[in-house]
């Protein structure tokens, strides 16, 4: 818990890109995770260190709950429990749900192939355990 000054001096103050490094959309190289990508890489870079994944790993999607406006790449999901929010693919221990790689959809402003095969790849290279034997991957769908 904070209070609402601690909460709104800590959202106009921190950020974590600079803005004039930012392209336009529609441009090429356009972003639309600029703002927070370098948190996210920091993250997942920080997991890779710290955790090996188990014999058996899933790919799933989830949802992260978001009703705001400011965030283009909500999804509406009407058989999900958490309805409108922002889509995730995750690569998980299934012994310990620890995740191992993440990545957010942003819709068609993504470039990348949006195929349930390109997914799992990037998900399991960002993991560095494609190329690895003697795991088995669960999916649904």
């Amino acid at each position: 818990m904070m209070s609402r000054d601690a909460y709104e001096f800590l959202r106009r103050n921190i950020h974590f890109a600079d803005d004039s490094y930012r392209k336009k959309k529609g441009t090429r190289g356009y972003d639309p995770l600029f703002k927070v990508r370098y948190v996210l890489v920091l993250f997942m870079k920080g997991i890779m260190l710290a955790w090996i994944a188990g014999a058996l790993v899933t790919i799933d999607e989830s949802m992260i709950k978001y009703m705001g406006r400011a965030v283009s790449y909500v999804q509406y999901m009407p058989a999900k429990p958490i309805k409108h929010g922002i889509k995730v693919f995750v690569l998980c221990c299934a012994y310990s749900a620890v995740i191992l790689s993440m990545e957010v959809y942003v819709g068609k402003e993504d470039n990348t192939a949006g195929d349930a095969l390109s997914v799992c790849d990037r998900l399991l290279a960002a993991a560095s355990i494609n190329f690895q034997r003697g795991r088995t991957l669960f999916t649904d769908n």
